[in-house]
């Protein structure tokens, strides 16, 4: 029994899921374009938990197509004013809401530049969807909580299908829809896990490549429903300087979707093993030492898909930590569900 809308709606992931793959004709639509237009880059455009998901899209693009990959900044628009000149360039802005206004006039600006633009909302009627030339609805339904959690795995998802569609490939998901149900029951070692975590003791995610975005959404989600400060980092650039505020009761947090390199992680775990004890794996344990703590994901041997499910993972940790602490994580002090920067 959900024991908050946000644990709710977590639930309901495996049936977004459904969804977008049962509506696969939008991803036909919407690549058939793309493969008519002559496109050599991409920029991705969008803010909070969408930026954390779009961090996994770059990552996706640049790895199975070999396209470089920008992130925008919607203020050169918003603020500046700047002209933007991308012919040949697929610009992207992914928003649950498609209601901020700088993501709209950036996408307007890249428009009139000569892009090709694509919006990724969860209302096929907002504003950024109209504004934008091709649209993805990620199906997700409406969300309650301010903290979004079910249309964060639809963007996930649905970049990952973007990104094979486009490709050529046929997404290799049979079993996805199971395999999400079956994690969000996969909460052994969870307990242990919440009693490890304090607002006494600082707390850092690590993730390397696809689970990079990941790393960022755990450490947002627990900043929006705890009111703690948390660090989501690469394990790479964590490695340029933030290690050095690490101290033996520090909280590490480390992403390791099933069918990752070790390779990524491993000069940061080994530097974090020897001033902290308290790792913290997500993902595949396979890699975890005797005494470090392990919630482990989905078991399907691909670092795509894995990273989608294990998404589901972050959100319940979030949750249960934030109730744990005696906060409501459903509504959030200072914050509303959808927010409006211009």
């Amino acid at each position: 029994m959900p024991i908050s809308k946000m644990e709710s709606e977590i639930n309901q992931t495996p049936e977004v899921i459904k969804r977008l793959v049962e509506n696969h004709q939008q991803f036909d639509s919407v690549v058939m374009k793309i493969k008519s237009s002559s496109i050599k880059s991409v920029m991705i455009a969008a803010r909070g938990t969408s930026d954390n998901a779009a961090h996994f899209l770059k990552q996706l693009v640049e790895v199975e197509l070999g396209i470089p990959v920008g992130l925008a900044s919607p203020s050169v628009v918003s603020v500046y004013g700047a002209k933007l000149k991308y012919q040949d360039t697929l610009v992207i802005a992914l928003s649950q809401s498609g209601q901020s206004p700088d993501l709209v006039a950036y996408v307007m600006a890249a428009k009139e530049g000569g892009g090709l633009t694509l919006g990724i909302t969860n209302d096929a009627n907002s504003p950024l969807a109209k504004a934008a030339e091709l649209h993805l609805d990620l199906l997700a339904e409406r969300e309650l909580a301010v903290a979004a959690t079910k249309s964060y795995t639809a963007q996930l998802f649905a970049s990952l299908l973007l990104v094979n569609y486009w490709k050529g490939v046929t997404p290799g998901i049979e079993g996805v829809e199971k395999e999400a149900t079956r994690v969000l029951g996969a909460t052994d070692g969870l307990e242990n896990i919440l009693n490890s975590l304090s607002a006494k003791h600082s707390i850092v995610a690590l993730g390397r490549g696809l689970s990079y975005g990941n790393a960022r959404e755990l450490a947002l989600k627990i900043q929006e429903t705890s009111h703690i400060p948390v660090q989501g980092m690469s394990s790479a650039d964590y490695l340029h300087g933030p290690i050095a505020a690490v101290d033996e009761e520090t909280r590490v947090l480390v992403l390791s979707p099933r069918g990752s390199s070790s390779e990524g992680l491993k000069e940061a775990i080994t530097k974090l093993r020897a001033i902290t004890k308290h790792l913290i794996w997500i993902g595949d344990s396979s890699w975890a030492k005797k005494g470090e703590l392990v919630l482990t994901g989905s078991i399907i041997e691909n670092e795509e898909i894995s990273t989608v499910l294990d998404a589901i993972l972050l959100q319940i940790i979030a949750c249960r930590f934030a109730i744990k602490n005696g906060f409501n994580p459903d509504s959030p002090r200072g914050l509303s569900k959808v927010t409006l920067t211009t």
